[in-house]
């Protein structure tokens, strides 16, 4: 069963830093997170990974490889879960680069 509209989150965030950065806010009190694509493209000429984390700071739920000036994808088919209820689904580069940017879609659930 797909989520409903009002459900649906998408997030599209450039990082140079290469700190952990909030890509998909905190959903309230009572829900938490499922992604369900990542798209991640790095302008820079040095390649890094990204850990797709259970908050900034948090603990590594994924982590994708983004080759210099390309780009990296991931599709979920049931949503990528872990996240604890009412945390932001954030990504940490492993290192500062010209410009990195995530894009992510997912939905919210209610927590049970």
């Amino acid at each position: 069963m797909l989520p409903s509209p009002d459900a649906l989150t998408r997030s599209n965030v450039v990082n140079t830093d290469g700190a952990s950065t909030v890509a998909l806010a905190a959903p309230g009190a009572g829900w938490s997170l499922y992604v369900t694509e990542i798209t991640i493209v790095n302008t820079s000429a040095t390649p890094v990974t990204v850990d797709i984390q259970n908050g900034t700071g948090g603990a590594v739920r994924w982590t994708l490889y983004v080759p210099a000036n390309d780009q990296s994808q991931q599709t979920f088919v049931n949503g990528l879960g872990g996240f604890s209820e009412n945390t932001a689904v954030a990504f940490d580069p492993s290192a500062a680069v010209t410009s990195l940017t995530v894009s992510m879609n997912g939905f919210k659930r209610q927590v049970v």
